[in-house]
């Protein structure tokens, strides 16, 4: 007996059978299709929770944070800057593509200014830090001006801003007042939102209009303080200007070129030029974080905590429940599959007695079972999969209707992977032709002469 006569007998029994078979595969139908919406809509949210706050999936790392607590009092313990020899040991693990070095300001600032944008002048303490102009212009673009500040060697004396050419200004250097480059700056979405809320109500100003607000200028004296003057050996005079807004700037205050922040550095506290607080690292696969980790972790670092990264981690966590569950599903169905093949063989037992006693053999019989099986398995995952992908739909669908415009809002929800609907079909199959193979195993040791009696 050749494979066309067993083909034939399934295609036979599959187009009599269609609707017995169909409703034994509703389980399996509804366990694929509910394992691929599921894992969709966690692969699409943790996507859009790691891409949309941290599009690029940079991560940044810092001196591990060790202390003794004394009273009140918590004392550091341990040096928490890292130097240039640091930063090129970082740059030389295995899965780091790039690395761009954060410095923090190292003694307090008083700006002032606003008057332009807010009708009256504020003053207030302020901190900063310094990032390289390459990682800020991946974000902004090389348009936007953050740069390091340029000083001509001939330095203008000037009286006031009308002498100096645009875009310099009239500042004060080292006992002189010359025309000098304004510093750019960067700020942080959320410190543009905690003013145009309780900042803003608290003290009866006008609502911020972030598009505005680039351009805008304001006063600093490094060194200064209204809270504990005449901490620094030295103040320095600079007048800085918002360029743009980076997810990168430091959320309570205003990040300058790391160069010109040495150069402040150095010059208000006599502080290395090259003491920096922490790194922030490119991989070159997301999927070597955890060997980075790892070996960063041997050199005393440790990631700085992003609640992006925790709730991407806690999604990830709840995938695996799911996942979990919807193969849980899938093999109580394949229970099913086993039970209705079962009373199938039953039922067929003078048919698969007659095929044998006409010369068919036992790899026949279940070739003829399995394939059975592994049809209906793939047209129920085909059918699982439709339905997933439709309920994903009517999902994105109901969310834009019914959701607020969200910060973190997205036109889908749902990432439906390739090697995912395969996983589905895969699973749908594997599933059926696992609870198959009893029933087929008990037909091939069927005795023929058992059918000639029955």
């Amino acid at each position: 007996m050749s494979l066309r006569g067993p083909f034939r007998v399934v295609v036979r029994d599959l187009r009599g059978n269609g609707l017995h078979f169909f409703m034994a595969s509703i389980g399996i139908i509804l366990g694929a299709g509910g394992f691929v919406f599921l894992l969709a809509l966690g692969l699409g949210v943790r996507a859009l929770v790691v891409d949309q706050i941290n599009p690029m999936g940079f991560v940044e790392f810092a001196p591990r944070d060790t202390h003794i607590d004394l009273w009140a009092l918590r004392v550091g313990l341990g040096d928490d800057k890292l130097d240039t020899a640091d930063i090129d040991r970082i740059a030389a693990v295995d899965g780091v593509r790039s690395v761009w070095p954060r410095m923090r300001l190292a003694a307090p600032a008083v700006a002032t200014g606003g008057e332009s944008l807010l009708g009256s002048g504020l003053r207030t303490e302020i901190l900063g830090d310094g990032l390289a102009p390459e990682l800020v212009n991946l974000e902004l673009g090389e348009g936007a001006g953050f740069a390091e500040p340029v000083t001509s060697k001939q330095q203008q004396p000037c009286f006031n801003d009308n002498n100096c050419e645009k875009p310099l200004y009239c500042g004060w250097l080292d006992g002189s007042s010359i025309c000098r480059p304004k510093i750019p700056v960067v700020v942080s979405p959320t410190l543009v939102d905690l003013f145009n809320g309780p900042f803003r109500q608290a003290y009866g100003l006008p609502e911020l209009n972030p598009d505005v607000a680039i351009g805008l200028t304001i006063d600093v004296v490094f060194g200064g303080s209204t809270i504990r003057p005449g901490q620094a050996r030295d103040v320095a005079y600079e007048r800085l200007e918002l360029v743009g807004f980076s997810d990168w700037a430091m959320p309570f205050g205003v990040s300058l070129p790391i160069g010109k922040m040495g150069e402040i550095n150095a010059r208000i506290t006599g502080a290395e030029a090259n003491q920096y607080a922490s790194v922030i690292v490119d991989l070159v696969d997301r999927q070597d974080l955890g060997a980075v980790v790892h070996a960063l972790d041997q050199q005393g670092l440790e990631p700085v905590s992003s609640s992006a990264e925790r709730a991407a981690s806690l999604l990830g966590t709840l995938m695996v429940v799911v996942a979990a569950a919807g193969i849980g599903v899938v093999a109580i169905a394949a229970i099913n599959i086993m039970h209705v093949f079962l009373m199938h063989v039953i039922v067929r037992t003078r048919e698969i007695c007659l095929m044998r006693a006409v010369g068919a053999r036992r790899s026949h019989i279940m070739v003829i079972i399995i394939a059975e099986a592994a049809i209906v398995g793939a047209f129920a995952g085909i059918a699982g999969i439709v339905c997933a992908l439709g309920m994903g739909h009517i999902a994105d669908l109901l969310a834009s209707k019914i959701l607020p415009d969200l910060p973190f809002s997205a036109s889908s929800y749902f990432d439906f992977a390739p090697w995912l609907l395969a996983s589905g079909f895969g699973l749908s199959v594997l599933a059926c032709v696992s609870g198959a193979l009893l029933p087929a195993l008990r037909a091939t040791r069927m005795d023929p002469s058992v059918g000639n009696r029955t």
